[in-house]
């Protein structure tokens, strides 16, 4: 009776021991290394295969984080590290006394790809960051895609908005205006057009243009000048450097135009025209030091010699946001304006299709 007690105790002893004893991933099964792979597999039209691999990232970045964790816990807890303090340096230092060599090696490797800034100096705070970061908003991005593709539609909103709740996290910053993109998708997709619109708003809510109510209605104000000079005279004045919300611009632009919200459509479309001008403008000048704005229509024209700007300009809605700014400064009665913008379109624009388009608006 007394061995069968006695191995009750060591069982649950045991168990105990082994629930809290955290488990080191193998490298070849690291979360980035499995998330790797199911993006192989899904832009190879593989979904399951591509769903799996990215649910078992996800678990394993979190036993990553939690073994992680649980390393550099032990090692700044004794008395001898806490009475140097919370500054990496000091730790790091007594650490090596003390022989913690995997403890150190976590350290380092987050100090190299974050800096010592990111945790403000304390090791106590990498610790809590490691702690966190459990969560995996990459594997959550792409499992997301994958139901929005099955048609899936309530789950993947829940992935994406696990990703975007963790953005934080991502090992690309940039990457957060990817997930408010498909959430924006996957809005329209499903007919809800005002969270679509404030996914897309929310893109945009770094770009200080988009609310600056001085620059917004300076624009409208050159459009309403009128004259024919007016097209010449806006690209003159007006710089806005902002690459990245061009798509969430161009979406917005024709939500406002079908709530008739004209005005805000004009702003709205001339802010994604002067922002892609911006943007090829300061290629021109980086190419050619002598460069300097002189005409639209010659603009145009400089933009022809280069394909990889023309490229860049299709991809970004730019000769849209010409063409369109046109059209809507017509509607607003700004016909001078919108004449003279076709105008230098229909016989420049280096991107044939708007070019066609300009033509026929002339000729009608």
């Amino acid at each position: 009776m007394k061995k069968n007690v006695l191995l009750i105790i060591f069982l649950c002893l045991s168990s105990v021991f082994f629930a809290i004893a955290p488990k080191k991933v193998p490298p070849e099964e690291y979360s980035w290394i499995l998330l790797e792979a199911a993006q192989v597999d899904f832009d190879g039209g593989k979904f399951g295969e591509a769903l799996n691999l990215a649910l078992k990232a996800k678990e394993n970045r979190r036993l990553e984080s939690t073994y992680e964790y649980a390393v550099l816990e032990k090692a700044i807890t004794p008395r001898q590290v806490t009475r140097v303090g919370n500054h990496f340096e000091d730790v790091i230092l007594i650490l090596k006394e003390r022989d913690e060599t995997e403890a150190v090696q976590i350290i380092n490797y987050y100090i190299d790809l974050y800096g010592t800034a990111r945790f403000d100096e304390s090791i106590k705070n990498l610790a809590e960051w490691i702690r966190q970061k459990e969560v995996y908003p990459e594997a959550d991005y792409l499992i997301g895609k994958i139901y929005q593709l099955e048609g899936e539609y309530v789950t993947a909103a829940k992935y994406y908005d696990s990703a975007f709740k963790n953005s934080l996290f991502l090992d690309v910053p940039e990457q957060k205006i990817n997930i408010l993109y498909s959430q924006a998708k996957l809005a329209e997709d499903m007919g809800d057009m005002k969270q679509c619109e404030e996914y897309l708003t929310l893109i945009i809510h770094n770009d200080s243009h988009f609310t600056d109510r001085v620059l917004l209605d300076s624009f409208t104000r050159t459009v309403k000048t009128d004259k024919p000079e007016s097209i010449n005279n806006f690209f003159l004045l007006y710089r806005a450097e902002s690459r990245l919300t061009l798509n969430a611009l161009h979406e917005l632009c024709d939500i406002y135009e079908n709530q008739k919200q004209k005005k805000r459509a004009l702003e709205c479309t001339c802010l994604g025209a002067v922002e892609g001008f911006t943007h090829i403008h300061k290629s021109l000048e980086e190419r050619d030091s002598d460069y300097k704005y002189d005409t639209f229509r010659k603009f145009l024209s400089d933009c022809a010699e280069y394909p990889d700007i023309i490229r860049w300009a299709s991809d970004n809605h730019v000769w849209e946001f010409f063409f369109e700014m046109a059209d809507r400064a017509g509607s607003s009665g700004s016909l001078v304006f919108a004449s003279k913008m076709f105008e230098d379109l229909a016989n420049a624009c280096p991107d044939s299709y708007w070019k066609a388009k300009a033509l026929n608006r002339l000729v009608k």
